[in-house]
């Protein structure tokens, strides 16, 4: 693997855009290290014919079971940096649209980012962010709320893929005071609905 400076890692990325000019970003969850994030984002690429420039944003998980409260901490300490690669894709004028798909963990990292760059003026990344995706997210149902207070409702989709049979949040709920998760919540349940309707937000229960 090279270690590139940031304009290579733009020019790289604008070589390989598609007409669309569409990137796709994926930030991965909890109990899973750099080399596992690359093969799951690999495996999606081509599971699912991927028509735009696939990034892996990976953030110091120990991938250990036992290692949540580390892995939690480490995932909020990279916010900046995921705000930072989100910014330096968004100035690229070759780059039309950014899709982001964060797994497990990453969706705290990814809401905690969205709601960040909203407090700074630029939660949308210059109108580029497009599609945000969180499968199963691990966050506190209440915490995911008041995220939301600040981000508001989006102007393209905010899709929430849920499963109450996730093991990742199995193994988290019980540790984080056996608290809900987003990504294992009822879409049946008053509070979802009305946060379904007041955020726009995409719901498919897996």
């Amino acid at each position: 693997n090279d270690l590139v400076d940031q304009a290579a890692f733009v020019r790289r990325v604008e070589s390989r855009l598609p007409t669309s000019g569409e990137v796709f970003v994926f930030v991965h969850g909890y109990n899973n290290n750099h080399e596992e994030a690359i093969f799951r984002l690999a495996q999606m690429a081509t599971d699912a014919n991927l028509q735009s420039v696939p990034i892996a944003f990976t953030w110091p998980s120990r991938g250990s079971i036992s290692d949540y409260v580390t892995d939690r901490e480490s995932s909020m300490a990279a916010r900046n940096r995921l705000e930072e690669l989100l910014l330096l894709l968004s100035k690229s004028p070759k780059v039309r649209g950014i899709n982001l798909f964060a797994h497990s963990m990453g969706g705290m990292l990814t809401v905690e980012t969205l709601a960040q760059a909203k407090l700074r003026g630029n939660g949308e990344f210059g109108g580029k962010l497009d599609a945000v995706v969180l499968a199963s997210p691990d966050i506190d149902v209440d915490v995911f709320l008041s995220q939301f207070e600040i981000i508001g409702k989006r102007p393209r989709p905010t899709i929430i893929l849920t499963s109450k049979d996730d093991k990742a949040l199995r193994i988290s709920r019980p540790i984080a005071g056996d608290v809900v998760r987003v990504g294992a919540a009822s879409v049946r349940d008053p509070a979802s609905i009305d946060a379904i309707h007041r955020y726009g937000f995409t719901v498919i229960d897996m």
